[in-house]
């Protein structure tokens, strides 16, 4: 089964944004790859409507998990 998912998108200035993933496949340690389903309202995001994403769970510090997108420009 598909999930749709709202995970959290981060630009290089540290604007975020609330993004819809539809989830394609689930890792064992959470890790999900998807297809964003919008498209950015900031374009230094790096990423557009259709593209794949990967989305790893991180702590908030608060016992709860969010679901952060991981881009191609914080691995450079």
């Amino acid at each position: 089964r598909l999930n749709d998912i709202q995970a959290f998108f981060m630009a290089p200035s540290k604007e975020y944004e609330n993004m819809w993933v539809r989830e394609t496949n689930r890792e064992e340690d959470g890790s999900i790859t998807g297809i964003l389903l919008n498209e950015p309202y900031n374009s230094d995001m790096g990423v557009h409507e259709g593209d794949t994403v990967n989305v790893i769970p991180v702590d908030k510090g608060d016992g709860n998990i969010a679901p952060v997108a991981v881009l191609p420009w914080m691995c450079n």
